[in-house]
């Protein structure tokens, strides 16, 4: 566990988790927090496609890992796209790793939620005899990092006139890129996205731990871990469920895994 993010809270009694999300809710709460539920509280901030594919071997030999994994994914999946997807599936690199994140596919990007329900429940929903953790920061203070160092890092930045965006598809590609991790929105309404009030966080180079990145002096104070003790999981999920949150209304699909678990093989 990275010692650089403190453990801001220990759920061990139904009135912790209570109290603490009933704050965290609050209209008067931060709203520029984002979190992020694991339900093993030794992992760290790894993107999939890190996990999948060894660290072995340099940023710039392991870029083809993300070509293959995107051509596969979309040779496969297509068909089972709707319209949305697919168009965005045409358009860049970045677009596509995000409609690919909402599908259980591994990519350089990390799921986040606006929501601290949402991410007690994945904290929560399995691994029952493991401590889940709510990693959470301050949104704002990663983009404030970030726009700091753009000049710094030599990212440069769509002209005024259209939009003044910085150029990432231009840049997060290459085998020389500077290493950072940034926020990336999904900016466009895939279901599942909406009900789980996501977005990512990008990693520049292959083989980046975003939770090390990402502890810098812009996030010192606003940064944090809520530990979810593993004789809570079940109380936390029985009290989402009383908010309306489960599997069916975040479309998480776990019946759909169970049962494809189950079936005969061809």
């Amino acid at each position: 566990m990275s010692h650089k993010w403190p453990e801001t809270r220990k759920v061990e009694s139904p009135e912790r988790f209570t109290a603490w999300l009933s704050r965290a809710i609050a209209p008067s709460s931060d709203t520029s927090l984002i979190y992020r539920g694991l339900p093993n509280s030794q992992w760290h901030l790894q993107p999939g496609l890190d996990r999948k594919e060894p660290k072995g071997g340099s940023h710039c030999d392991r870029l083809p890992i993300k070509d293959r994994t995107i051509q596969e994914f979309y040779q496969q999946a297509s068909r089972f796209l709707g319209h949305i997807e697919r168009h965005r599936m045409a358009e860049s690199d970045a677009t596509r790793m995000m409609v690919m994140q909402h599908f259980g596919a591994p990519t350089r990007l990390l799921d986040w939620t606006y929501s601290p329900a949402v991410a007690a429940y994945f904290a929560s929903i399995s691994h029952s005899d493991l401590d889940g953790t709510i990693w959470w920061i301050d949104a704002k203070a990663v983009e404030d990092y970030c726009t700091a160092n753009w000049e710094k890092w030599g990212i440069e930045r769509y002209p005024k006139e259209l939009g003044g965006q910085v150029m990432l598809d231009a840049y997060i590609f290459k085998p020389d890129v500077p290493e950072f991790v940034t926020l990336l929105d999904h900016g466009f309404r895939i279901p599942r996205a909406q009900a789980q009030r996501a977005m990512f966080t990008l990693g520049s180079r292959l083989g980046v731990d975003h939770d090390t990145v990402l502890a810098n002096p812009r996030t010192d104070g606003k940064r944090g871990r809520i530990t979810i003790k593993a004789d809570m999981k079940n109380h936390v999920l029985n009290s989402l469920e009383l908010m309306g949150i489960d599997a069916v209304s975040l479309q998480y699909p776990g019946a759909d895994k169970v049962g494809l678990s189950m079936a005969p093989k061809p």
